[in-house]
């Protein structure tokens, strides 16, 4: 069930994100916000505010969360109340990636529903989070019976198993396909552990590693982490590769083409690169959970600790050493032409963009910089004793107590460049450094609509509005 608290107290503000442009860029002269209009949605009582449930649907135009009321729970969809549950899934994050279907868990009675467009599934014991596939046509989720777990595929149960590990329902990229890894107890009570894709069962393993199941995007490969007699190996196509020692260093990776898989492994206590099955040079510790391609795949980048110090290794080549990457791995523009990441030295934070050092901070966010989609700009938030501030091509905005997650977002033409921030109990929306209408809290991400519209959901005075401003 999920959890009651204030808006107020329960809205998070990630304490450092990022923006900033290439030293060489000169900012354009960008149009003011041309016209804002507010349509309400809702009203909040905020004492039945389930603060976390709350979520926008993937095209930003929807709005869903969770209240409590007379001791039952429901949840609210664009401005409408849904029926009355005792109890509604915390693990429900509600849209399709289309945004036009929604679902969740529902307990009422001691037993639980799923809930698919309104249409309820169930009883069961219990049940895991609905996942749908990228085309939004297909949904998966696993239920506990009494004599085991089955997962549950557009609305057919599959086999029991002893077991299915949580979280781990994937389709592939184009829907095609469905994996999710099972267990089945052996005599030794030790149980053993495969990967069941489309129906069908892959080979026996001591461990499968957790979160490492991934398809290529093309669909056609899928790819895992094993474990069996103290050594690790990954399992491309239902193939095992070769095996490695070390714990938790083999997470494999696609190129984005598809043709490349990627991950780290470990062999007399150093660590290194595997790339289509070839062993790159030896580290003390590779400090990245995952190597990293550019979308083009023609580049692979991952952070290595050598004495003391840290490196950036982009395409073999390690650049300088710093007494801390913050980030945990470079992130390259969409062209692939430019990387960029956080370093620290002399207790300074900067950005570090194609091996050149930015302007130093106080701090600088430890989440991946964010480049505009043609790949000329890029950006970071940057702390300045106790407040937050955006650098936008090399210029400092205003200082703010606190700034959005997954802020900064440009637009799609790159033009633009927008973020939530917090302006002593309120939330303001900034659109090229220019402050829009103060909210008492601004719920949502914002989502460009296009090149000169965004949206985004807030709350004044109890009242939800989908705020829509052209740029």
């Amino acid at each position: 069930m999920r959890q009651r608290g204030s808006f107020v107290l329960r809205y998070h503000w990630l304490s450092l994100i990022s923006i900033l442009a290439l030293a060489s860029c000169t900012a354009p002269s960008l149009p003011q916000v041309e016209h804002t209009t507010e349509t309400v949605v809702g009203e909040i009582d905020p004492a039945g505010w389930m603060v976390s449930s709350t979520y926008a649907s993937p095209d930003g135009r929807r709005l869903a969360y969770v209240m409590e009321r007379d001791g039952k729970q429901f949840i609210v969809l664009d401005g409408k109340e849904g029926k009355r549950y005792d109890g509604i899934g915390a693990h429900s994050s509600f849209f399709s990636p289309d945004s036009r279907r929604v679902a969740y868990s529902a307990m009422q009675n001691g037993a639980w529903y799923m809930v698919v467009d309104d249409k309820e599934a169930g009883p069961y014991r219990a049940v895991e989070a609905p996942v749908f596939s990228p085309d939004s046509r297909r949904i998966a989720y696993s239920i506990l019976l009494e004599q085991g777990v089955t997962v549950v595929v557009d609305g057919v149960s599959g086999k029991v198993y002893d077991g299915v590990t949580p979280h781990s329902i994937l389709f592939s990229p184009d829907s095609h396909h469905l994996a999710f890894v099972a267990r089945e107890e052996t005599p030794n009570g030790d149980g053993v552990m495969f990967v069941v894709v489309d129906g069908v069962e892959g080979a026996r393993h001591e461990l499968i590693g957790e979160n490492s199941l991934v398809f290529s995007p093309d669909g056609q490969h899928l790819a895992y982490r094993a474990f069996d007699n103290d050594l690790q190996y990954a399992v491309l196509d239902g193939k095992e590769q070769r095996r490695y020692e070390g714990v938790n260093t083999i997470i494999p990776v696609f190129s984005p083409d598809s043709r490349r898989l990627a991950y780290f492994a470990e062999r007399d206590s150093r660590q290194f690169l595997v790339m289509d099955g070839k062993e790159g040079p030896p580290h003390q510790k590779i400090f990245s959970p995952a190597p990293v391609f550019s979308l083009d795949g023609k580049h692979v980048a991952y952070i290595v600790e050598e004495n003391g110090k840290f490196f950036a290794v982009v395409d073999g080549a390690r650049g300088k050493g710093y007494d801390e990457i913050a980030s945990f791995n470079a992130t390259f523009s969409n062209d692939g032409a430019h990387y960029a990441y956080v370093a620290r030295q002399n207790g300074k934070q900067f950005l570090v963009v194609d091996g050149k050092e930015l302007t130093p901070h106080d701090g600088v966010g430890t989440q991946s910089p964010f480049f505009s989609p043609d790949g000329k700009r890029v950006a970071y938030y940057a702390l300045g004793g106790q407040e937050l501030f955006a650098v936008v091509d090399g210029v400092a905005h205003k200082r703010y107590a606190a700034i959005g997650k997954g802020n900064p977002l440009f637009s799609p033409d790159g033009r633009h460049a927008v973020y939530r921030a917090r302006v002593g109990d309120s939330s303001v929306v900034v659109v090229d450094g220019k402050e829009q209408k103060i909210y008492d809290l601004i719920l949502t991400e914002i989502a460009f609509l296009s090149a000169s519209e965004i949206q985004y959901f807030a709350i004044k005075d109890n009242k939800v509005y989908r705020v829509n401003s052209r740029i």
